[in-house]
């Protein structure tokens, strides 16, 4: 029986604290890492994601309580945290948004506590990967702590815990970096890379990103990176925690990844994912359901006549979402949690696993009288899509 995948990712970049030092593209380093894993069928209906002022102590202990009681035999759990760590009297420790420096134990989260949830849980597929490790405070970009993480506490969990993996960015004695160039942590950028299939030749078979396969892959690309980003000898060395078997476990299979990235070499598709298709309905302003008998059609194009025609408008925009989020779900056959819609005044918009469309009400430049109401098909993820009946359908629709 197949399961439900569950991700539960932490970036802590900025703290309540002004005195704790912020953590360079930790948020960026969470987002594309969710967005990595929902190729590889993570619905954003069963991901979290806690930035910054999200992640208090309170709420991520809860939500991930939760999350964790949630977790059946046959689920895959993945976590991910990057900000800063610690270590007290052999204990490890994860920031949170209002950690205090002054009482840093009380304030921030117990990798031990998350371990014995992890125990208590009948998954038996987890997978962390911990972005908190660094020896100091270097003039150059690092992520930062308090005191250096302990290896022994990690050592006799992951080597006891037979479907429990974790990957984590550095030695606990070192720093973890990150580079500007890339806007990344550069252990998280090399960990996204992999499962996004840019670096498809440490696959096994072609296809298959194993616990092994990935930690050789971060021990050769993270010092590479770092050697190339920083001018001063710096050593960052990736960490894998597992059992003696636990390198077969199977992080990925990439096969429908690559399936999706080879069909850009066809001729023609190379295009697809830049396109955006455009259409367009028009309507007389007076006509719009917010026009009120006080109210005069425009006879120029300003912001201020424009900014009403958004106002007026606003409806048939809300409408026009709805209608096409239900035909999306009817002709595309995708469910409630795999859209993403939302309005605002004059505009909105709809975020599909494979394509974007949004719509905006404005005046005709030619014609302030008239109002148009455009709509755009834009940043095709999956250009076989455009062959498929159901997108000639929906193509139909938003093309008027």
């Amino acid at each position: 029986m197949l399961g439900i995948k569950y991700s539960f990712h932490i970036a802590v970049e900025k703290y309540q604290d002004p005195s704790i030092t912020n953590v360079s593209y930790a948020e960026a380093d969470a987002k594309e890492l969710a967005a990595a894993l929902q190729l590889h069928h993570f619905d954003r209906s069963t991901q979290q994601l806690l930035l910054s002022a999200q992640a208090t102590k309170a709420a991520t202990e809860s939500r991930l309580r939760a999350t964790i009681k949630r977790l059946t035999e046959d689920d895959t759990f993945f976590f991910s945290y990057a900000g800063h760590g610690f270590s007290k009297l052999g204990e490890n420790f994860i920031t949170c948004y209002d950690t205090q420096p002054n009482d840093p134990v009380a304030t921030s989260i117990s990798l031990q506590g998350i371990y014995k949830e992890l125990r208590g849980s009948r998954c038996k597929r987890v997978v962390l990967f911990l972005d908190s490790c660094e020896s100091g405070i270097l003039d150059i970009p690092s992520r930062t702590i308090i005191s250096h993480l302990t290896p022994t506490e990690l050592e006799d969990f992951f080597n006891s815990a037979e479907f429990c993996v974790c990957f984590a960015s550095s030695e606990t004695s070192q720093s973890s970096y990150s580079a500007s160039s890339l806007k990344h942590g550069i252990w998280t950028y090399h960990v996204i890379e992999a499962l996004k299939g840019e670096a498809p030749d440490i696959l096994e078979q072609g296809r298959y990103l194993t616990a092994t396969v990935l930690q050789d892959y971060l021990m050769r690309a993270v010092p590479r990176t770092i050697a190339k980003s920083f001018s001063t000898p710096i050593h960052q060395t990736p960490r894998f925690y597992g059992t003696q078997t636990s390198g077969t476990f199977l992080i990925a299979d990439l096969q429908e990844v690559l399936g999706r990235r080879s069909a850009l070499a066809i001729p023609g598709y190379q295009q697809v994912t830049r396109l955006m298709l455009t259409g367009s309905l028009q309507h007389q302003v007076r006509s719009l359901s917010g026009f009120g008998r006080y109210h005069t059609v425009p006879d120029a194009v300003n912001d201020k006549t424009e900014s009403f025609v958004a106002r007026i408008g606003s409806n048939e925009v809300e409408q026009e979402i709805d209608d096409v989020f239900n035909l999306l779900r009817t002709t595309m056959g995708y469910s409630r949690q795999q859209l993403d819609s939302s309005t605002d005044l004059g505009s909105g918009s709809i975020i599909t696993p494979d394509f974007d469309y949004s719509v905006n009400m404005r005046l005709f430049s030619n014609n302030p009288s008239t109002a148009i109401l455009s709509r755009d098909l834009s940043n095709i993820k999956t250009p076989q899509l455009i062959d498929s009946p159901k997108f000639l359908r929906l193509d139909f629709q938003v093309s008027n």
